[in-house]
Order: structure tokens, then sequence, then C-alpha cells
């Protein structure tokens, strides 16, 4: 199989009959992502296993899973702690999330093995479902090889029993009870010894993991935080990044433009002459305006200077101001003239009615 190929595997006749539906496609719909998975054959090549599913059916059933779906990374085997991932129980936790009916998984292997998987991915829904069946398992071969109980008396003999007080009896009570506890503890005990003979065992049939489920655990939970951590400070380190490029950026792009008039203008006669016009008018602009902001203090200071020297310049000023006293004077007399003219006019007009 060519890498990163997409496929609808699992091959039915490798594993459990009702497996076969674990091929995660839907009747109308077409699977839209996959997962690939890597194992490391015996010769030491790695050998691809690509895992189609639906985005939506998978999202947000594993924190981990979702990391890959929201950055667009299929390969799980990035993550060290997914390395040589079982395909098989990797499908069937899959299906879970599909909400196919997963009840035919009985082999305490198995069923340890899909814990582990679904331990690596915080799947606990899917820990519990294999705690759970082997719990089962483990209590229904510790029932077949106890003995049966004897017979309970009957309720007068109880109730005589709750009415008597014996030292004896209550020795005998106390120890029945111990032998419950007993038991319980026994039951757990097979269960760590099942879950720790099937990895044992999934390691000798090539199937074997590069950390047990806490060091998986723990990988996970580094690879979320430090994927989290990414996602959030994502915005600073492309600022960063863009202001320690900028420099660089600008110069690259100044030369190569640099370059390109320079080739241009050997070849192109009217794109000099059109350049040397461009970059005289705007060296033209530049110098007014700095002139603009320079000249009115050593203009203002070349007037004082010439005022203070030249002899003749109050008799010029006294000359014109003169001359527009005499207009000024001439226009504020003639008009109350009119006006002492024209109140004289009324008010002989007035007296002779």
């Amino acid at each position: 199989m060519t890498p990163f190929q997409p496929n609808d595997r699992p091959i039915a006749n490798s594993y459990h009959p009702n497996d076969a539906k674990l091929t995660l496609a839907t009747d109308g719909l077409s699977t839209d992502r996959h997962f690939i998975l890597r194992n490391t054959a015996p010769s030491g090549v790695y050998d691809y296993i690509v895992v189609s599913f639906h985005r939506l059916s998978v999202l947000g059933k594993s924190p981990l899973l979702d990391t890959f779906i929201e950055t667009n990374n299929s390969r799980l085997f990035e993550n060290e702690a997914l390395e040589n991932l079982s395909e098989l129980h990797f499908r069937r936790m899959l299906g879970f999330f599909y909400g196919m009916d997963m009840d035919y998984i009985e082999d305490d292997g198995e069923l340890a093995a899909l814990y582990e998987v679904a331990m690596l991915f915080r799947v606990n829904s899917v820990a519990n479902f294999c705690m759970t069946k082997l719990d089962a398992n483990a209590a229904a071969r510790w029932a077949a090889r106890s003995p049966s109980p004897a017979p309970s008396s009957s309720s007068s003999s109880a109730s005589s029993f709750s009415d008597y007080s014996d030292p004896d009896f209550e020795v005998l009570e106390d120890a029945q009870v111990e032998e419950e506890n007993s038991e319980s503890t026994k039951i757990q005990e097979h269960i760590e010894k099942e879950v720790s003979t099937s990895h044992q065992e999934s390691r000798s049939l090539g199937k074997s993991r590069t950390s047990d489920a806490k060091t998986a655990a723990i990988s996970t939970l580094k690879a979320e935080i430090l994927t989290g951590m990414t996602a959030s400070i994502k915005s600073e380190i492309k600022q960063e990044l863009i202001a320690s490029m900028k420099g660089k950026l600008k110069l690259a792009m100044t030369n190569n433009v640099h370059a390109n008039i320079v080739r241009r203008s050997r070849i192109d006669g009217k794109f000099k002459y059109q350049l040397a016009n461009e970059i005289t008018a705007t060296f033209r602009d530049e110098i007014k305006a700095k002139l603009v902001n320079v000249l009115p203090d050593k203009l203002k200071k070349q007037v004082r200077k010439g005022i203070l020297k030249d002899k003749h310049f109050e008799d010029k000023l006294a000359s014109e101001f003169d001359h527009d006293l005499r207009e000024d004077l001439k226009w504020e007399i003639t008009d109350e003239l009119r006006e002492n003219i024209r109140a004289k006019i009324l008010a002989e007009v007035c007296e002779k009615d």
C-alpha cells in the first residue's frame, strides 16, 4: 500500500466477524477525513495504515484526536506515544464514537488492549466499558470456581439467631465478612493480572507500545498542553517573526527593485528619462518642504538686518506712512464734512417750515 493512501479497512477475515462494520463508511455518505497509523515491521520497515472517518462523527469524543483534527494533521504517529498503535483496537474505539454495538468484545486480552488505547486517547466511556466487562468476566470465573453456598436456614431460625448473642457466632460472622473482602481483593488482583497478561501477549504478537499506559497518558497530556500553548501564543510568535524578518525582507525587496530599475534603465531610454524626471520632481518637492520650514526664520533675520542697516529706511517708511495717512484722513474728513453739510441743510429746511 502506498503511504498515506486512504482505504476502508479492516480486512474482515483477519478480525472478528463483527469487526467488518468498522470500515466506518455510512451509506450515502463518503468519508471526508482520515488518520494515519504507523507500525514498525520486524525488519525495521515502516508500515503505514490509513483509517478513514467522518469528521463530525469523531470530533468532540477525544481531546487528543480533536487536536489532530483541528490542526488538520492526520499523522498520529508524530506523537511518540501513538507509535505502533493497533489498527483493530483503534477502529473499535472509533466504533464507539459512531454509536455501534461493541458488546461482542468478550476476550480479556482484547478488552485490555482496547482499554489501553482508550486511556491513550483519554476516552473514559470506552475505558469504563472495558473495565466493566473485565470485572464481570473475572467475577464469573471466580463464581464458577467457588463452591455453591449452603442452603439458608428458615426465617424462624434466622429470627432466633438474631435474638441470641453468641461470641462464637460473632467470630464466624466476622470471618465470613473477611472472606468476602478477600474474594473482592482477589477479583481485583485477577483483573489487574489479566490486563498485564494481555499487554504482554500483545507485545509478543508484534503489537508493542512505546510506553505503558501511564507513560502514554502523560505523553498525551504533554502533547495537549503543548498544542494549547502553541495556539495561544501563535499570534505573538507570528508578530515576532514578522518583526525580525522585516528588515531582511525590506533589504531584499529594495535590492531586487534597484536591480530591476538599473537593468531597465540601461535598455529603455524613455524609461530612464521618465525616471529621472520623477526623481527630480520628488527631490524638488522635498527641498521645497524643507525650505518652507526653514526660510521664514532666516528671512526675518535678513529683513531685520536690512532695516537696521538702511539709513533711509525711516524716511521711506515715513513717506509711505504719510501717504497712507493722508488717504485715510481724506476719506475720514470727507465723510465728516458730508455728514455736517447734510445736517445743516436739514436744519435750514426745518426752520423755513
